[in-house]
């Protein structure tokens, strides 16, 4: 029996459908659809959580890896290492330089304290001295003390030792006495080797005792001569302090005098400043009242001429009114009576001939010889 399948019945161009065109693909393909967007979802989620970590992890890995840079940097600077030897001595000189001009300061600030400040630790370290000088010089006594109780304690040792001796000496060869004499003669060899014991130690305090003396005698010449010295010091500073004080009093009148005299630059300026300022107003102002003053006058000759045209015009035309009315007749009016000055009043004819003839008459008749 063939296993092959037939192809009876099949019709010529038939093709199978594959998955996706049978109606369970597209229930497949909206299961691909859905698992993509909810794959995206997910990814796009855990991405929200780990992106914090992922920045930190960067930033501390950026931070940790500077400071570790400005370690190794900072190192080869302080051991000098090339490159960086010659910032280390940049560094080095920046920072005794810095230093020095601290100390230069501070002894320009206060160069009396500083010595005064040397003399009391001078005095400090006198005083030291002189508590170990007193150190010694008690050691010395006891010394001393010590060395004449041990030469006094041999001297008892010996002279025990002797009396045992002769005590052994005189119980002969007695058998009765023999553990008494054996004992004497113990007693008498022990507190002779006691005597030597203690000379030998007397010995080396004497030779202890005279180093000491030795030392004694250095820090008090230490002493004498820390003392000779802090005085010429305190002379010293006393004598500075002093003629500091007249220094700094000079000084003191010495910029009086240049701030006086000489002033200071800033206040120069600004006095010059209002000098140069007051000479331009003075010289502004001047100006002004000299031109002001050529104003007026012209002002006033304009209106003296202008006065005096009008007193001429005034006087032609009185002139003119006048000669009009005496022409006119001799009966007198106002303008007869108005009188203007430097301008005679006209007299009418009729009227002066009017007047000559009444003198006449007048005259005539007063006449005591017609």
């Amino acid at each position: 029996m063939s296993i092959i399948p037939s192809t009876a019945g099949i019709p010529q161009g038939f093709t199978p459908k594959t998955f996706w065109q049978r109606p369970e693909g597209g229930a497949g393909k909206g299961l691909l659809i859905f698992g993509a967007i909810a794959a995206g979802v997910a990814l796009f989620w855990f991405w929200g959580l780990i992106v914090p970590f992922v920045l930190t992890t960067l930033a501390d890995t950026l931070m940790a890896s500077i400071y570790a840079g400005v370690l190794v940097v900072a190192a080869m600077i302080a051991f000098g290492i090339p490159p960086f030897a010659m910032i280390r001595v940049v560094i080095k000189n920046a920072f005794q330089s810095f230093s020095r001009g601290i100390a230069r300061c501070y002894t320009e600030i206060d160069p009396i304290g500083i010595l005064r400040n040397n003399l009391d630790d001078m005095k400090k370290e006198k005083a030291e001295l002189d508590g170990t000088v007193e150190k010694f010089s008690g050691s010395e006594e006891a010394l001393q003390r010590k060395i004449s109780d041990k030469n006094d304690e041999a001297r008892k040792a010996y002279a025990m030792s002797q009396q045992a001796a002769q005590r052994a000496a005189a119980i002969g060869s007695d058998p009765a006495q023999a553990m008494q004499k054996q004992q004497l003669e113990l007693a008498s060899e022990t507190n002779a080797e006691k005597a030597g014991l203690l000379l030998q130690g007397v010995k080396q305090l004497q030779a202890l005792e005279v180093d000491t003396k030795h030392l004694l005698t250095t820090f008090q010449n230490w002493s004498q001569l820390a003392d000779a010295k802090i005085q010429r010091t305190q002379f010293k500073v006393d004598f500075l302090a002093e003629q500091r004080t007249t220094i700094l009093a000079a000084k003191s009148t010495l910029s009086v005098g240049q701030r006086l005299l000489r002033g200071k630059p800033e206040q120069l300026q600004m006095v010059d400043n209002a000098i140069e300022y007051l000479e331009q107003d003075t010289a502004n102002t001047l100006g002004q009242i000299r031109e002001f003053s050529r104003y007026t006058d012209k002002l006033m000759t304009n209106e003296s001429l202008e006065s005096g045209a009008d007193a001429e015009l005034a006087r032609q035309q009185f002139a003119e009114f006048s000669q009009k009315l005496l022409t006119a007749g001799s009966a007198p009016s106002a303008a007869d009576f108005i009188q203007i000055p430097g301008v005679s009043s006209p007299v009418p004819v009729a009227r002066a001939a009017s007047a000559g003839a009444a003198s006449n008459n007048k005259a005539d008749d007063f006449d005591p010889f017609k």
